[in-house]
């Protein structure tokens, strides 16, 4: 069980996109889609917005890798992930798990 963790977007959009499009989170262990959960993405008719996704509770179930994906309107806009080396009362995230940045896709989307 992961207690909290927290992700942290800026998302852009352009003058003709939804003013609040259909945004998820899907987060996944290897290939597997462990969990998928709605995001309120609202620009409140500015250009960009800043997303704050706090997780409180995360369940994790075997070592791997653990992929955090951000879609907007359909496009995967960032990803960010980390290795889970063990699991239980001896949980470990390898490296500064506390600290990851999301990898913006600027080939789909630009920031």
């Amino acid at each position: 069980m992961m207690p909290q963790l927290a992700i942290v977007s800026v998302v852009s959009r352009e003058a003709d996109d939804a003013n609040q499009p259909e945004s998820l989170i899907v987060i996944k262990r290897g290939n597997e889609e462990q969990h998928r959960m709605p995001v309120d993405c609202n620009f409140q008719e500015a250009d960009r917005t800043l997303l704050l996704i706090n997780l409180v509770g995360l369940g994790i179930r075997s070592p791997g890798r653990l992929t955090f994906e951000l879609s907007v309107a359909g496009t995967t806009v960032a990803e960010t992930g980390f290795d889970v080396s063990r699991v239980g009362a001896g949980f470990a995230p390898d490296g500064n798990a506390g600290l990851c940045p999301l990898a913006v896709r600027t080939d789909e989307r630009k920031a």
